[in-house]
């Protein structure tokens, strides 16, 4: 055993009384098997994390490299001394951990600095106050400058005593764009936004996500995930994926992106029609099933059907078999037991009066009547059980069955139903028809198909919104017109439940629209918006969200063009049909004129409708001799030549204002 006295490490400002416990410091190394517990550490009854992980790190590296902090625990002779261990519970932990798997023997010499009890804790009580741990971003460098050494992961997991999922994600968070990394060094940028960006593996995406937000709330972890993966489906809340399997859809081609700070099984489905085709094939071998029991029709229906939907169909009536006479006399003699409590449960209701002046007799008329009740339920049950047992089915030859996933993602089905078809055709014939509910169904006039698909619908009202938007951030007085109107029938127009497009809650529309439109933002709209959002950008003093009295000395002037601006960029007037909207009150009042912002072109409109469509929009704004050669012409030609007919002819869809 070998001693040396230290200098005292502390400076000349070191308090005499500390300075004099400190004093007498030596190192020295004593056998693991002399070290024991001590109420000097101040952690001493804390629970010990990651000894294995530590342990392997002592191996790894030859031994411990710093100092137990002990002080000596006498015995009743100096053979039974021992050291309390004040300083490296867990790395004596370690040791023991190793001895107990006979990597060493309890007499390995553990280097320790011995030091007075009184220095032990306060030693111990410093350290565990003054202790921080390593910056997250100077560890993800040296995790990576490790990889760089040739280093595994599993090397790199034991030396820093650390999970192996803890050095992955460290590592995806290294291969982040430098530019965003490094703001993790000043703290400009939290891990959970760097979680977030690491979804993608674009650098310059990463970078235009948060360098060109113009809004701290586009920060935010969530909206950074949602704008990373808008054209993607998350797996823990598709039904659909659970019903395919993951495994299945990536077995078949499909991939997925992996958050890995997430738990192990989300992610995101890229290929959200491979899935359909998946669960639609699979649905399908159950239909298959199905038709040969005889079944007239099966159909296959992934997500199922809406309410709506299903008032379409008609529901067969149930087969039923007949009683057996044992079950009629069972019927019988249950239904005469229900009649009988029926009678005594009267008896007792209608002597509660006279139970009120006696306590004990009033206990007993509830004891009764709660007994009769539970007769009553019993007896009631085991009827309707024995009716329910009569249904044997539904005749398959007349009716079918729609198999479909539910929001679980467990296959089901809805069985003898009659086709909407058939349901219309015995409507017609004055037949009654009944639904799953026992309803009647009542005959639907037919409606007349729309013109544009709902996906054209939203894309032209998204254009309609931006310009609106567009006229309104150029007519203060009018947007505050429209905001003061808002808060009118909120506070005046009692009952008030028309649609709102101006939402006082100011969520911007900054990635709605342009969802719903991808041309949107090459359009005159979105960039008068877009500069007059830089504008008011530009105005903002820094961290203006956690102060408001810079507002308050605002001129008046900017105050109001200020709330008339952020008036207009709240307004959202998605349609998903044709038809009357509530953003028309708004366009009169602007007296917009979408041909300023919109023109049929094959992007805009041209390319995604009909032939038949584009013969008729010409002939509605030219001719129909301009519109007769469109038909000899294969589709693209023909909106080609659509295109340079109506160019400069002022043409709109009724949606954007045009002539009904």
């Amino acid at each position: 055993m070998t001693t040396q006295t230290l200098a005292a490490p502390f400076s000349e400002s070191t308090p005499a009384a500390v300075a004099e416990l400190l004093a007498s410091a030596k190192v020295m190394t004593v056998p693991f098997r002399l070290l024991v517990d001590t109420d000097a550490n101040v952690n001493h009854n804390a629970p010990l994390m990651n000894i294995p992980e530590l342990a392997n790190n002592i191996k790894l590296t030859g031994g411990v490299h710093q100092n137990l902090v002990v002080h000596l625990i006498k015995g009743k002779t100096k053979a039974e001394d021992r050291y309390g261990v004040a300083v490296g519970r867990r790395r004596q932990a370690a040791l023991a951990w190793l001895v107990a798997r006979g990597e060493i023997t309890v007499d390995y010499p553990v280097a320790v600095k011995l030091v007075s009890r009184q220095a032990a804790l306060l030693i111990s009580l410093s350290e565990n106050n003054q202790r921080e741990p390593m910056h997250p971003f100077r560890e993800i460098k040296a995790f990576a400058d490790l990889v760089q050494e040739g280093r595994s992961i599993a090397f790199i997991a034991s030396v820093f005593g650390v999970s192996e999922l803890t050095v992955r994600r460290r590592l995806k968070l290294a291969s982040l764009s430098p530019k965003v990394l490094a703001l993790l060094e000043t703290d400009d940028i939290t891990l959970e936004q760097l979680h977030a960006l690491a979804l993608t593996e674009d650098h310059d995406l990463q970078e235009r996500l948060w360098f060109d937000a113009q809004q701290a709330w586009l920060r935010e972890p969530s909206r950074l995930r949602e704008a990373i993966t808008q054209s993607e489906t998350e797996i823990s809340r598709c039904a659909l994926a659970k019903f395919v399997g993951v495994e299945a859809y990536e077995a078949a081609g499909g991939t997925v992106r992996r958050d890995l700070f997430a738990d192990a099984h989300e992610g995101y489905i890229a290929n959200i029609e491979l899935l359909q085709t998946l669960a639609a094939d699979k649905l399908q071998r159950q239909a298959e099933a199905l038709q040969a029991e005889g079944w007239k029709w099966v159909e296959v229906m992934p997500s199922g059907l809406d309410y709506k939907q299903r008032q379409r169909y008609g529901q067969l009536p149930s087969v039923l078999r007949e009683l057996t006479a044992e079950e009629v006399a069972q019927q019988a003699a249950w239904q005469a037991q229900l009649d009988a409590v029926n009678t005594r449960i009267d008896a007792l209701e209608n002597n509660e009066d006279e139970c009120e002046d006696d306590a004990a007799f009033e206990a007993a008329c509830e004891a009764a009547c709660e007994q009769a009740y539970g007769e009553q339920e019993q007896l009631e049950d085991a009827l309707n059980a024995l009716e329910a047992s009569r249904v044997v089915g539904h005749d398959k030859a007349q009716g079918g069955v729609i198999v479909y996933v539910d929001w679980r993602g467990d296959m089901q089905m809805l069985a003898g139903l009659i086709s909407p078809e058939e349901t219309a055709a015995r409507l017609q014939q004055g037949q009654a028809v009944r639904n799953e509910s026992g309803n009647l169904i009542a005959p639907v006039p037919d409606k007349a198909k729309p013109i544009h698909s709902e996906k054209m619908v939203r894309r032209l009202s998204a254009h309609r919104t931006a310009a609106v938007q567009a006229e309104l951030i150029a007519r203060p007085a009018i947007a505050l017109a429209v905001l003061a109107h808002r808060l009118l029938c909120s506070a005046f127009a009692t009952g008030y439940s028309g649609e709102r497009v101006v939402r006082i809650s100011a969520d911007s529309s900054e990635y709605e629209l342009p969802k719903q439109a991808d041309d949107l933002q090459s359009g005159k709209a979105w960039q008068a918006r877009a500069a007059a959002h830089r504008a008011w950008q530009a105005k903002l003093p820094a961290n203006f969200q956690h102060r408001i009295g810079w507002l308050v000395a605002w001129p008046q002037e900017d105050l109001l063009a200020l709330l008339a601006y952020l008036t207009a960029i709240s307004v959202n007037g998605i349609q998903t049909q044709e038809g009357d909207s509530a953003l028309d009150p708004l366009a009169e009042a602007v007296q917009l004129d979408m041909t300023q912002y919109w023109q049929p072109t094959r992007e805009s409109y041209l390319d995604h409708v009909s032939k038949q469509r584009l013969q008729a929009v010409v002939a509605q704004a030219i001719s129909a001799e301009a519109a007769l050669p469109l038909a000899a012409m294969k589709k693209g030609e023909a909106a080609a030549a659509a295109e340079a007919l109506l160019a400069g002819k002022g043409w709109l869809p009724t949606l954007l204002g045009g002539q009904r």
